[in-house]
């Protein structure tokens, strides 16, 4: 099975999943997604200024990214932006994860097979049964 193939269940079965859901896990799947996007902007830029060295002359950022030193205290700043973004995409992913298992065990109760579920029973139980001899 091919990546994309992987890929295109995992989004059909997660459209499923939403489908059935109220109103709020589309206000939910929006604010992951924007979290993830500002995670990912902030991300972006420390990973383009860490490799600048020396005295540089930036066109953006008022002159804050021309100094070595003041750039270290940008990339400093957005380091520390950055631990409460992931916060808040956590946050997010937590409040969805209630309804979810309440999706999921509605699924099960339904008697759906574990591939229908969105995974096998040995990995949905966790590590340490996988490892168990049977």
């Amino acid at each position: 099975m091919t990546t994309w193939t992987r890929l295109s269940a995992d989004l059909r079965l997660a459209w499923l999943l939403t489908r059935g859901s109220d109103r709020r896990e589309g206000w939910r799947v929006l604010l992951i997604a924007v979290g993830a996007a500002l995670a990912t902007g902030l991300g972006l830029v420390i990973a383009a200024l860490v490799p600048l060295e020396g005295q540089l002359t930036v066109p953006v950022g008022g002159g804050l990214l021309d100094q070595p030193g003041t750039r270290v205290g940008v990339i400093a700043a957005l380091l520390l932006l950055f631990i409460p973004v992931l916060g808040f995409v956590g946050q997010c992913a937590r409040i969805g994860a209630v309804h979810r298992d309440r999706r999921l065990a509605a699924l099960r109760l339904a008697g759906a097979p574990p591939r229908r579920r969105g995974g096998s029973p040995r990995w949905s139980r966790g590590w340490p049964v996988c490892w168990r001899r049977r």
